[in-house]
């Protein structure tokens, strides 16, 4: 028997047909050994139905579903649905949508009877819980949203209820397991609806969506498509007999998104879900969320569903809805909650925050929390997005203080400070009692707010005041109480006169002269670009960036007296954008790779320029590689962000035939220059370098124990390992961090102090760190060398506990923040009185703390290893609810690779350590492993010496 094929059995020869039972496996995957039979066979791949979807791109594609995927389907539901003749079964599901199939055929191939829920009824909960209670249904398959909207035991006498269609979470599971059998069903249209099943017994979590269904494959793989262990998030790949022929009419989506199985038969295909996913310890997929769900703001990638999963587990909180808010900088989160109790209302911000603050990193924290009676629905009973409203529309709580109650700013200063945090994070309502950290802010807002204080008030506010003061209140008492001078704003200079180098550049220009081959400060940019490219679009968005940022076509000059200046050429009639076609080549991506590489590490002629270029690599008709490469004497990270940013505005903008979206700047990297040299003089300069000399004096070297002597000439060899740190350590970390009022780098580079004070066998710890020194609303937009590097002096005397260093290292660096406009180039000609060439001066190890963003719909490829600046250089990046990842870039010259994977160890081993207890002392904190000390022990006691090996 082959499902809705009844014209067939007049095909087949007399005598050669058998009854097959319709959820018997073998109708789809047996083998057909007798050629009498082909027919079954081939009936079995002929098309069931073409099913239409729309999925996440909006144009309806017809999904060509098979008998073979339907027959496997029942055959793989019936027996884990429980199913039986005589029973009812509910048909809640629209004939447009796939699950109809299962809910139809599962039932009538168990010669159960099939209920059809009306329309009104699927719209309606309460309608649809009167139709299963005075039905008796006993199997009912729902979207989460239906359940949401009924309460808990209002099914009557439903035996098993399936979860499916959207994201199943731990809450609303639990409650429903108190009074069914509740199974949690994952699967894509092109899957034949179901891929996996999960029958829930309370005790996860996070409900998984289980194991496959019979005769289904299902792998997790990176971008690669190699397989990822359990635990790592990976996209899903479907496999076996419930995979669809393809989209009809569409060769080219088919061919995107159904590949060859190279991992199972010859002739099976994957399909590509989209869905990242992992496995769990316990053999059950837990699904994460799509990858085109994924969200980007301020830099890093969010999957909302995680802050979804996390806002329902507050007690007060009966469902919730995250999406994003604004665009490019503006761009922040914003959460929709259904309160579990509507005559309390949802919870006050500071107390949801505070919630998430303890489940997840700061940036996944929504800005602004939306009450709603309900969430808004499809037909389908899924979630519609679109529907939402407008951030605030609802009940909005952005302006409830510490108590939950709003209080409004009084006086001038409260109010002018409120309206300044309403613009910089987008919300309508800031109260006088609100913490600028708890509505969504950090550091690099912190900064913006700064700079409008400025500008509004007329006041100069240090960044550690807004720390120690971060309500509206209690900053406002502090401006109105004293507040100094405010520098000048910058403005544009003239042209027809020599232009000096800023502080930075003239650093940069002057090692160029020690080294003129040395590639050591290039800022390569690599994007990788999927999709049909327009390079006559490219190449035009690339001379209009050019064109808008004067530093972009500047060279570094030096005039008769060896004094170097800025020279701006005009801007070029068209950016030189050469194509190199690597698709003929034997491996493509290793020769795109080698062409980035040599491209990133070519040095650049600082007075003849261009100190920008850029090549297009082509890999295939769909994929390419731009290379851009920049010396940092026009560039630093946050001018890469705006740079990439612009050039897909006007990309965009170009290839659908509109104007240059870009307004003119109103002024250049060459005025802040000229800025920076006229107000860092006199009184200001040495005011700030008075802080300085005090801070650093004494200082000692930090002198990491090398592999190899120091060469008298530093070399910037180098070489890069990685490392991570669990979810657990990290969130115990967050936790140490809110304890002692500090941020996760003040905590990060507490325990870094810590770990190169006991190798170091030193109580005096000097690390350098990068700051992005756009105080100022003038310099936000620009493009340049505007980075700046402090200097942050650990004190680790007096036997202090971890706590202690922790509360010394956040003074320190809150006075250094405030002292941060002192170029370090200047820094260095006040305190280095002789220049040592074989080491960089003031400090030898460097670490750094976030990430950085990346323009919409294009992938960064991995940037091509670059000379090593310093000693040893820690760079740590916040990986989410997924722990904290990170890198030590290192100097071949001093250290092996494996010395440098003990030391990554041994700083794990520390934050493990000081994350359980922040009061144990400093010099108590261990550093080696458990499986360290057992091989040292041995070695202490004569035996083992072999298994030591790189120093420990």
């Amino acid at each position: 028997v082959v499902v809705g094929t009844g014209a067939l059995l007049d095909e087949l020869p007399a005598g050669r047909v058998r009854p097959v039972p319709l959820d018997d496996p073998e109708l789809a995957l047996a083998p057909v050994a007798d050629p009498g039979l082909a027919a079954v066979a081939a009936a079995a791949e002929q098309l069931a139905y073409v099913m239409y979807t729309s999925g996440s791109t909006g144009t309806p594609k017809g999904v060509q579903v098979t008998h073979r995927g339907v027959a496997n389907l029942v055959a793989a539901q019936r027996p884990v649905f429980g199913v039986v003749a005589g029973e009812r079964a509910l048909q809640f599901a629209s004939f447009s949508f796939d699950a109809a199939v299962s809910e139809m055929f599962v039932c009538l191939a168990a010669g159960a009877v099939l209920l059809v829920a009306t329309a009104e009824q699927r719209a309606e909960p309460a309608a649809a819980a009167r139709l299963v209670r005075d039905r008796g249904v006993a199997v009912a398959t729902l979207p989460p949203s239906m359940l949401r909207g009924l309460a808990p035991g209002e099914l009557g006498g439903l035996v098993t209820l399936v979860a499916a269609g959207e994201r199943l979470d731990a809450g609303l599971a639990r409650e429903w397991l108190a009074h069914h059998r509740v199974l949690n069903a994952y699967g894509p249209t092109e899957a034949t609806v179901c891929a996996s099943i999960a029958v829930l017994d309370g005790g996860q979590p996070v409900p998984p969506i289980g194991r496959p269904v019979a005769n289904a494959r299902v792998y997790v793989l990176d971008e690669c498509l190699g397989l990822v262990p359990a635990g790592v998030a990976g996209e899903l790949w479907v496999g076996g007999a419930g995979v669809a022929r393809g989209y009809a009419g569409r060769p080219a989506l088919t061919a995107e998104r159904f590949v060859a199985d190279r991992f199972g038969a010859g002739g099976d295909r994957l399909y590509r879900t989209g869905d990242r996913v992992r496995w769990r310890a316990d053999g059950q997929l837990e699904f994460l969320g799509r990858t085109d769900d994924q969200v980007k703001v301020r830099g890093f990638r969010i999957e909302p569903g995680e802050v979804e999963a996390a806002l329902a587990a507050h007690p007060g909180v009966d469902a919730a809805v995250v999406a994003v808010d604004g665009q490019n900088a503006g761009a922040r989160l914003a959460a929709y909650l259904v309160p579990a109790d509507p005559a309390a209302g949802i919870p006050a911000g500071a107390e949801l925050r505070a919630h998430l603050q303890a489940r997840l990193p700061a940036y996944m924290v929504p800005s602004v929390f939306t009450e709603l009676a309900s969430l808004p629905l499809t037909l389908s009973g899924k979630v519609d997005r679109a529907a939402l409203p407008a951030p605030g529309t609802g009940r909005a709580v952005p302006g409830k203080g510490g108590t939950g109650e709003y209080v409004a700013p009084s006086g001038v200063t409260q109010e002018l400070l409120a309206g300044i945090w309403a613009e910089v994070l987008g919300i309508d309502a800031v109260g006088a009692a609100d913490s600028f950290f708890e509505l969504g802010g950090h550091s690099l807002l912190a900064a913006q707010v700064i700079s409008r204080i400025r500008a509004v008030l007329g006041v100069e506010v240090a960044l550690a005041t807004l720390f120690g003061q971060p309500t509206v209140a209690g900053l406002a008492a502090v401006i109105d109480g004293s507040a100094g001078p405010s520098a000048p704003p910058v403005r544009p200079s003239r042209r027809d006169q020599p232009l000096p180098l800023s502080f930075g550049q003239q650093r940069l220009w002057f090692l160029n002269q020690l080294d003129p081959e040395s590639a050591e400060y290039n800022a390569p940019m690599p994007l990788r670009l999927g999709g049909d490219l327009d390079v006559r679009a490219l190449g035009g968005a690339l001379t209009a960036v050019v064109a808008r940022h004067e530093v972009l076509r500047t060279r570094l000059v030096a005039g008769p007296d060896a004094v170097p200046w800025q020279v701006i050429d005009p801007p070029p009639a068209r950016f030189p954008l050469p194509v190199a076609d690597v698709c003929g080549q034997a491996d493509p991506e290793r020769a795109a790779s080698v062409l980035v590489a040599a491209e990133a590490l070519a040095p650049f002629d600082l007075a003849s320029g261009p100190l920008l270029r850029a090549c297009l690599v082509r890999l295939a008709a769909g994929d390419h590689i731009l290379a851009l490469s920049a010396h940092h004497a026009v560039t630093d990270e946050w001018s890469g962000r705006i740079f990439r940013r612009e050039l897909d505005l006007v990309y965009r903008a170009l290839r659908s035939g509109e104007p240059d979206p870009l307004s003119p700047l109103p002024v250049q990297y060459a005025d802040y220059a000229v800025w920076q040299r006229e107000w860092l003089a006199g009184e200001v300069l040495e005011a700030q370098l008075a802080y300085w000399r005090g801070q650093l004096a004494g200082l000692a070297v930090t002198e990491l124990p090398a592999d190899r002597p120091r060469p008298p000439v530093r070399s910037s060899a180098g070489a890069v390992t990685g490392f991570a740190v669990a979810a657990e350590v990290t969130q115990r970390l967050r936790g140490v961090a809110r304890e002692a009022e500090a941020t996760m780098f003040m905590t990060l580079l507490a325990a870094f102090a810590v770990l190169l004070g006991r190798y170091c066998g030193a109580q005096d710890v000097a690390v350098g760190t990068p700051v992005a020194n756009r105080g100022r609303a003038e310099t936000e937009s620009l493009i340049g060398f505007f980075i700046n590097t402090l200097v942050m002096r650990a004190d680790l005397s007096g036997d202090p506990s971890f706590a202690e260093v922790l509360g010394r290292v956040r003074g320190m660096a809150l006075a250094a923040y405030a002292h941060q406009d002192v170029p370090f180039e200047r820094l260095v000609d006040e305190l280095v009185a002789e220049r040592d060439r074989s080491r960089t001066p003031l400090f030898q190890v460097s670490f750094s703390y976030g990430t950085g963003a990346q323009v919409p719909d294009t992938e960064r490829v991995l940037d091509a290893p670059v000379p090593v600046q310093f000693d040893l250089t820690l760079t740590v990046v916040d990986a989410g609810p997924g722990g904290l990842g990170g890198a030590v870039q290192y100097a071949t010259a001093l250290f092996d690779a494996v010395t440098v994977g003990g030391l990554a160890g041994h700083l794990a081993a520390v934050l493990g350590a000081v994350a359980a207890d922040p009061g144990l002392a400093v010099w108590d904190v261990p550093v080696v492993s458990g499986g360290e000390r057992d091989v040292l022990a041995e070695v202490w006691s004569g035996a083992g010496v072999a298994a030591v090996a790189g120093g420990v």
